[in-house]
């Protein structure tokens, strides 16, 4: 039936629902026998042939963000989630790579912060694929690579790499070599500390994206100076096909004449690096924090989840035309 309907795996996923590594698997022989399982894809392939997924967009490779800014707590890694997710529900396969030490996003999307065996150091410090250390969430179609405490000690083991000659700079890109030429991800997001050192220099050597998220605050708005800064650099060095997607205001107050003066700052930067769409103070975001919980999982009458659903969109057709 997929043969006949033209579809290769990444479109048989789209139309059913199901996870793609499990078609995939299903499709080579390699599934478990489960009679249940075969049941469901037989049935959802059916239906699949009258599911419209022309809205869903294909990409030669996965899109790789780094997303950052040189300022913490305006919500960066809250905002990646909730994107990545909202993705994800969408029908794209998304993965989400936790670079920073804090390993926020993954005590979020796992209940823990320590995962020994699957981390993003393991793969950079020993120059390994980093698909490796690929885990599944309970989220369909969204998967991580966990943080670790030791990427703390990553800063000072790249500049060794770099003083001994070695060729810090594509360290990620390596690792990301084999998930690049697979393109069984559509978005891999990096979610990025704050700060402008070698690993995230390293980082962005190997991104086809940069977006910044920042709150409408001086300082945070001070942080997106230093940013495209970096970004400059890195282009320079080694990443000239690098893109700049822009800037999600977090965090948006009521108050209309701060927002209209942040909006100013921002144009007069660069016209076009602000998104259009942005998130409002909402107390929903907060307790989703402290619930473990993703704004996708709200009711549709939920604020944030709708000012979310506007920045997934936006962020599409910046993507196109980035």
């Amino acid at each position: 039936m997929k043969v006949s309907y033209g579809w290769d795996n990444k479109e048989w996923s789209r139309r059913t629902g199901i996870r793609q590594d499990i078609l995939s698997a299903v499709d080579s022989g390699a599934a478990p026998e489960d009679k249940a399982l075969l049941q469901m894809v037989l049935k959802e392939t059916r239906l699949g042939k009258y599911r419209d997924t022309n809205k869903l967009k294909r990409f030669v490779r996965p899109n790789i963000i780094a997303v950052t800014l040189h300022k913490g707590g305006g919500g960066k890694t809250t905002v990646t989630l909730n994107l990545a997710a909202a993705l994800a529900a969408m029908g794209y396969n998304v993965l989400i790579i936790d670079s920073d030490s804090q390993m926020d996003a993954t005590s979020n999307l796992l209940g823990t912060r320590d995962n020994q065996e699957h981390n993003l150091f393991n793969a950079i410090s020993a120059g390994t694929d980093i698909r490796a250390q690929i885990i599944h969430t309970p989220y369909t179609r969204l998967d991580l690579v966990p943080s670790s405490i030791n990427m703390a000690s990553m800063e000072s083991l790249i500049s060794v790499q770099a003083l001994q000659g070695g060729d810090a700079l594509s360290l990620f890109r390596r690792c990301t070599k084999q998930l690049v030429e697979e393109n069984y991800y559509d978005f891999v997001f990096v979610d990025m500390d704050k700060t402008i050192g070698k690993l995230n220099e390293t980082i962005l050597n190997g991104c086809t994206h940069l977006l910044m998220v920042a709150e409408c605050a001086v300082f945070h708005i001070k942080g997106i100076g230093v940013m495209t800064s970096q970004f400059d650099r890195v282009r320079a060095a080694g990443n000239p096909d690098l893109k700049l997607l822009g800037v999600i205001l977090n965090k948006v107050p009521s108050k209309k004449s701060i927002v209209r003066i942040v909006n100013a700052v921002l144009d007069d930067l660069q016209p076009g690096l602000r998104f259009q769409a942005y998130i409002r103070e909402d107390e929903k975001v907060v307790k989703s924090q402290w619930n473990r919980e993703l704004l996708s999982e709200q009711k549709h009458r939920c604020r944030a989840r709708r000012d979310m659903e506007e920045v997934t969109k936006e962020f599409l057709t910046r993507i196109d035309t980035a």
